[in-house]
């Protein structure tokens, strides 16, 4: 009786079991796939409380990468480099593989997956080679007159910084406003620090420096000035998308030679020459009139562009120019500056051949017109007398002698 008793109990046990079982299984493919993408996922996520990755994630170490104020390659990698980071941190987030993307520290504060470019502390500075374009009473000059054109104010001064820079503004047939330098007459160009946030703020060269000499590192030699140099360059490019150089001699980019006489010849455009050649190695360097330091946020080179250097003698004719101002420390090259394209022309001659203007083609000496003040109207022309200087006489007292525009 005993046995069959536990017989009995052992198999109702053993029935009810498996029926158990059996229930189990029934519900497994329902909760399993839910608890194995739960458990998957927390492992994935889940760091210690040090902070350190779990063993399911892929820890990558990036070095720190600084910004170089003297390496625009270098930089430029740096910052595709940080793209990259940011890129390969979304991919590893939709393909599911936890990469743990860690930098070291450096000197940006940025994250993996927000990467952003490295930052210049000079990136808020730039110079500018600013054209001629107000009256002394500051309104703009326009072009008008029979020969649609009008002179920029001063050219003969002698003055460094007075002469206006180009010449000439004239409205070409097509309606477009065309710059022109004319040869043989003073000319300034002045550069300018200039602040692109705040450009009405003045910016010295001495905040510029300060912040340069900040970010140096140890044992690199601080600048204690800012040098630049002045070159006239064609405004059209070679294949390599650089500004073509004009060449006066040998394989001159001009119809007639252009030097300033000496053996062996050289290139000179300008009056005083640009170059010189030195005694140790015969090498090719500007001269003190062209390479000037910046005082209180400004340089100025005043010249003359030589009679043959005109756009109709250029090879191609009719070519533009530019005038391109750059530091002459290279780790400041970023501050390099173009002026806008104009030509160059022995004397301004006007398109306008119509009778009613009395077949008059030249634009005369002190022709000037400016933008009324209400901007609307008649330009109006300013009445120019000669310029009076003042000279001294044999017996020591000031005398007048008359000068032009």
């Amino acid at each position: 009786m005993s046995s069959e008793h536990s017989d009995s109990d052992s198999n109702d046990s053993g029935s009810e079991a498996s029926q158990d079982q059996s229930e189990d299984s029934e519900a497994a493919p329902e909760a399993a796939p839910q608890s194995h993408d739960v458990q998957e996922e927390k492992e994935a996520n889940s760091t210690s409380a040090t902070g350190r990755p779990s063993a399911h994630t892929y820890p990558i170490v990036l070095p720190s990468l600084p910004y170089r104020c003297d390496d625009d390659e270098y930089n430029a990698l740096v910052e595709k480099a940080y793209k990259a980071i940011g890129l390969l941190s979304r991919i590893s987030d939709l393909a599911g593989a936890k990469i743990d993307l860690h930098l070291e520290a450096s000197l940006f504060s940025t994250a993996a997956a927000g990467a952003t470019r490295p930052v210049n502390p000079l990136e808020d500075f730039e110079l500018c080679v600013p054209f001629t374009r107000k009256h002394t009473n500051g309104q703009h000059f326009v072009p008008s007159g029979p020969c649609k054109a009008t002179r920029l104010g001063l050219t003969t001064y002698g003055v460094d910084g007075l002469a206006s820079f180009p010449h000439v503004l004239y409205q070409n047939a097509h309606g477009e406003h065309v710059w022109v330098l004319e040869t043989c007459k003073k000319v300034c160009v002045k550069a300018m620090l200039v602040n692109k946030k705040h450009p009405n703020h003045i910016v010295t060269e001495r905040h510029v420096l300060d912040l340069f000499n900040s970010t140096l590192p140890e044992g690199n030699t601080p600048l204690r000035s800012l040098s630049f140099e002045m070159r006239l360059l064609f405004a059209h490019t070679d294949d390599y998308g650089a500004n073509v150089v004009p060449v006066g001699v040998g394989d001159k980019t001009f119809e007639k030679p252009l030097s300033n006489g000496c053996y062996p010849p050289l290139t000179q455009l300008l009056e005083p020459p640009e170059y010189l050649r030195t005694v140790d190695d015969d090498a090719l360097k500007l001269t003190a009139a062209y390479r000037r330091v910046m005082n209180e946020g400004s340089v100025a080179f005043p010249f003359k562009a030589r009679g043959s250097c005109t756009s109709n003698l250029a090879i191609p004719k009719h070519s533009k120019f530019i005038v391109r101002v750059s530091p002459v420390d290279p780790r400041l090259r970023h501050l390099t500056a173009d002026s806008e394209p104009f030509l160059i022309s022995s004397k301004f001659l006007s398109n306008s051949n119509e009778e009613g203007e009395g077949g008059r083609k030249r634009l005369e000496r002190g022709e000037v017109y400016y933008q009324p003040f209400d901007g609307r109207g008649v330009p109006v022309k300013v009445h120019v007398r000669k310029r009076t200087c003042v000279q001294k006489n044999q017996h020591g007292k000031d005398g007048e002698g008359r000068g032009e525009y």
